[in-house]
């Protein structure tokens, strides 16, 4: 029965599958930031180390925020997340085209 469509929990089930794996994908994405945020953080560590970090969660952050799940998370579960160290304010407005989602991050590093 070559070329037949799968039945349509079969379908639905792999969807499932596909959003569960995603969703595990953002989680560890995020995990990985706040440990980079903490090594940031650890004045204990080499500056240089520190700003590397700095610079690589930046550009992390701003991809993990483009993720559709992004939107999902709430501020204040994301401020949570990051133990605090972070101000996120989101603002939502509604274009024409649809509906535009702005993220503001504000984090001050700690004193080298």
């Amino acid at each position: 029965m070559k070329g037949q469509d799968p039945p349509a929990t079969e379908t639905n089930h792999t969807l499932s599958l596909q959003n569960d794996v995603k969703t595990i994908s953002y989680s560890k994405m995020l995990d990985a930031l706040v440990q980079k945020l903490r090594i940031v953080n650890d004045e204990n560590k080499d500056s240089n180390i520190r700003q590397n970090k700095l610079e690589e969660f930046t550009q992390e952050l701003n991809l993990l925020l483009n993720e559709p799940e992004s939107v999902e998370m709430k501020d204040g579960e994301l401020v949570e997340k990051f133990d605090n160290n972070l101000t996120i304010l989101t603002k939502s407005f509604h274009l024409k085209s649809g509906q535009l989602n702005v993220r503001i991050v504000n984090y001050r590093a700690p004193k080298r």
